[in-house]
């Protein structure tokens, strides 16, 4: 199983995914891959994701920076989170705070 995370190594995302994978592992009885694809926001490693195939195997790791505020950020995205993923269930949630001076 490939656990895309579409961000930095050493970011929070990749430390919860890192977590997560090893759950996984025990979980599933199989190897769980995590493998790092920053860029673009995220979009990068999404876009790798959804053009792998649906079996099952290539799971991304995606938040709401990946799967929502994309859409609107870029009008070539590649993809739509609504019709080209399947939620598996929430990992993690942190406060996302907005500043205005």
């Amino acid at each position: 199983v490939t656990l895309i995370v579409p961000f930095a190594p050493g970011a929070a995302a990749d430390s919860t995914a890192r977590i997560v994978g090893e759950a996984m592992r025990q979980s599933l009885g199989q190897t769980v891959v995590v493998e790092n694809m920053p860029g673009a926001g995220g979009t990068i490693g999404t876009l790798r994701a959804k053009r792998a195939p649906p079996d099952g195997y290539t799971i991304v790791f995606g938040h709401v920076g990946t799967q929502a505020a994309a859409v609107s950020l870029y009008p070539a995205l590649g993809y739509d989170p609504r019709v080209d993923f399947e939620p598996l269930g929430l990992v993690a949630s942190a406060p996302i705070l907005l500043y205005a001076r």
